[in-house]
């Protein structure tokens, strides 16, 4: 296997995806879940298990503790993942809302409960950030705690995954502040994600996501928004005067796409790797 593959699920007003490494490492990016209109509720962890066999989680990343980042949260419990990334400074008070139902306070209480199993160090052996132990994938991460606690949005993370010269931003539900400390605090974080060949956008779209200076730094070929029929997605329009466009197959063929919403395109399916004579390549499918 000379690919990364990449599925940015559709679970409506929620956030989760999923990152299987070169070497078949399972990498999972926030727990949200979705809620259709025939009742059904569609678990991507669930989906995972029974359709792909897939056992356990090799890294679990939690961008923040909002309620649609963590929904499924007792399914990602049930794949025991070994390594766990989370905004760990966050205390009880910080994550628990003042007001909240006696059921999402449970939810909360679980995904506490949960984080605090994950207290010891990481190994280099063991570690997601050493390439070698995810068949070269490069896993990088920038976050801050100079951001305010009270908007639990900027405690996210920005990670980065290259494989094959391919560059892939995620960016949890970050706002302008997290950015400007982001640059302000880590010389090499501009560089990092410069020129990026996806993006996927902060806070499901949401102008209050949109900075003008990150977007234009990461320039991606085409952003990917996980959104629903809320349609919050109010910056879609910036993101695609910054995104630089990408074929994309379709059912019905393949079309230029400067972005892509789950809302209207469903999940999205990403591969990147070596090809034929060790050619790089992308491909992106809806």
């Amino acid at each position: 296997m000379n690919s990364t593959k990449l599925i940015v699920w559709d679970v409506e007003h929620g956030s989760a995806a999923y990152i299987q490494s070169p070497n078949g490492k399972h990498i999972v990016i926030d727990a949200g879940s979705g809620s259709f209109k025939n009742g059904r509720t569609f678990s991507p962890l669930y989906h995972l298990y029974n359709r792909y066999g897939v056992q356990s989680i090799d890294y679990a990343i939690i961008t923040h503790p909002h309620k649609d980042h963590i929904d499924d949260i007792r399914n990602l419990i049930a794949l025991s993942p070994s390594v766990l990334w989370r905004p760990k400074h966050l205390t009880r008070e910080d994550i628990i809302p003042t007001h909240v139902s006696e059921d999402d306070r449970q939810l909360f209480e679980e995904y506490i409960a949960f984080c605090n199993e994950y207290n010891e160090t990481v190994t280099e052996q063991n570690s997601p950030l050493n390439p070698e132990n995810y068949g070269g994938l490069l896993i990088k991460r920038f976050s801050t705690k100079s951001c305010s606690k009270s908007n639990l949005n900027n405690q996210s993370p920005v990670f980065i995954f290259e494989y094959a010269s391919i560059k892939i931003v995620v960016t949890g539900d970050n706002e302008s502040a997290n950015y400007r400390a982001l640059f302000d605090e880590n010389p090499s974080f501009r560089g990092s994600i410069s020129n990026a060949d996806v993006l996927i956008a902060a806070h499901h779209g949401r102008e209050s996501g949109y900075d003008n200076d990150f977007v234009s730094t990461v320039n991606p070929r085409l952003t990917i928004i996980s959104d629903s029929s809320k349609k919050d997605t109010s910056a879609s329009s910036y993101y695609s005067q910054k995104s630089r466009g990408l074929t994309v197959h379709t059912k019905n063929g393949d079309v230029e796409r400067k972005t892509l919403s789950t809302y209207k395109d469903g999940c999205i399916n990403v591969e990147f790797g070596k090809g034929i004579l060790n050619s790089n390549y992308l491909s992106v499918k809806i």
